[in-house]
Formats: C-alpha cells, structure tokens, sequence
C-alpha cells in the first residue's frame, strides 16, 4: 500500500506524485480512480435504514425501511447477484431498471428485482479492459468457487 495522493506538480515534462508516507513517483501520466459514494443525506434525515456500505437499504420490490418511499440508482444497496447479500453497484443500466421497476410497483405490480451483476469497462487509448460480476479477491474472500479466464 503505497498510501494516498498528498500532492503533484510537474517538473519538466514530467509529474511528481508525493504520496502521505512520504514515497515520491515521477511518471508521465496520472490516472486517478478515486470511486463513488451514495448521496444519503435526504434518507437519513427521513430516518431510512441504510446499510454498510451507506447506501440505502432496499427490500425486492425496491422499497425502503418505510414501505411508502421507494429509492433506486447509484443511492441504494441491492442484493448481489451471486451471493445475495447486500452491494453497492453504481450503474445506469442497474439504475433504469430499477426505476421502471419502481415505478411499476408504485401503481400495484409487485415486480422483484433480482441483484445486480456489476459490469465495468475502461478504454485507456487503445486498450479495451473489462469485467463481469465478483472478482477473484471477493470470490476467495467469501469462500465461493470460481474459475478464471483471461483472454
């Protein structure tokens, strides 16, 4: 663990990466992925249950801890599509879903939303990279058989 960014700036032609414990890169290009956070703010001060990894909790039909309020998208943890246990997967696709979904309950229907399988793709110039569902860290860590591909 290299430690956080502290600071950079850039020395001719290069950038200077000094990190909290003290290490210091030179490189030419800084890529930060830095992640994403629900915004919760709105269900706490409604006294929404909210979950570990502080989104907000939903039951199936995408539901809060109130029956009357319902949340979907980047806010809301859902079941993980292999384990079952709650997640926190910000994606658009996940999120209209969701939201068709809620709304259809809202008027009556009692649709269930069955997780989430997280997708990620990142293109960095020409190279393409990409992952589907738990990767092989979680997969070890929660004791599940797995295999592994790489292509």
């Amino acid at each position: 663990n290299a430690g956080e960014l502290n600071e950079h700036q850039h020395l001719q032609g290069k950038l200077r990466l000094t990190l909290n414990n003290g290490d210091a890169l030179n490189t030419d290009m800084l890529i930060m992925s830095i992640g994403v956070r629900p915004e919760n703010t709105l269900a706490q001060n409604a006294d929404l249950e909210l979950g570990a990894f502080g989104g907000i909790s939903v039951n199936e039909h995408l539901q809060t801890s109130d029956p009357y309020i319902y949340a979907v998208g980047d806010a809301v943890e859902d079941p993980d599509f292999i384990t079952g246990k709650p997640s926190f997967v910000p994606l658009a696709g996940p999120a209209n879903r969701q939201g068709r979904m809620a709304a259809d309950n809202m008027l009556g229907r009692k649709e269930s939303y069955q997780g989430t399988q997280g997708t990620a793709i990142v293109k960095i110039f020409d190279l393409a990279v990409a992952s589907v569902g738990k990767n092989e860290k979680l997969l070890k860590r929660d004791n599940i058989a797995y295999e592994k591909v790489y292509v």
